[in-house]
């Protein structure tokens, strides 16, 4: 009677462990998601910031507003651009400054998200361990 009681309770502490394991990989999963949009984000950024810093001045360019919305502007100076660097602050830098701190910001993205990555699958594998384990205990319980 005790032992089954014992078995019981193990069983309860490995599916309360599987269900804190199943939601903490949903999060991973989804920061994942998260920063492959960042990456994708600032990756268009950096290419289309590369694409203007060719073209020359007076060049006719659309200008985006919103998806789908534009206006129509002339490029001035295709060299040098305006950072906001917090606050509503705007600093002027070169392109190729910017292009440069781009690529930065794209390999830290990168390093987080393969460090994500790796934690995901750890986990992943660890709770493939735990529901292997639960299935065994459920099954000895029934035996």
């Amino acid at each position: 009677m005790a032992e089954k009681l014992i078995k019981e309770q193990e069983v309860q502490r490995k599916y309360v462990e599987l269900q804190l394991l199943e939601k903490q990989v949903k999060t991973l999963h989804a920061q994942v998601q998260q920063i492959e949009q960042q990456v994708a984000d600032v990756d268009e950024i950096s290419t289309a910031l590369h694409q203007l810093s060719e073209v020359g001045a007076g060049t006719d360019i659309l200008i985006p507003l919103s998806a789908g919305i534009f206006f129509r502007g002339t490029l001035t100076d295709a060299k040098k651009v305006l950072v906001n660097v917090g606050f509503g602050s705007l600093v002027p830098k070169s392109a190729d400054d910017t292009c440069k701190d781009l690529q930065e910001q794209l390999t830290h993205m990168r390093r987080m998200q393969e460090d994500r990555m790796t934690k995901l699958q750890e986990l992943a594998a660890y709770a493939q361990r735990v529901q292997e384990d639960l299935a065994k205990l459920v099954e000895e319980a029934h035996v």
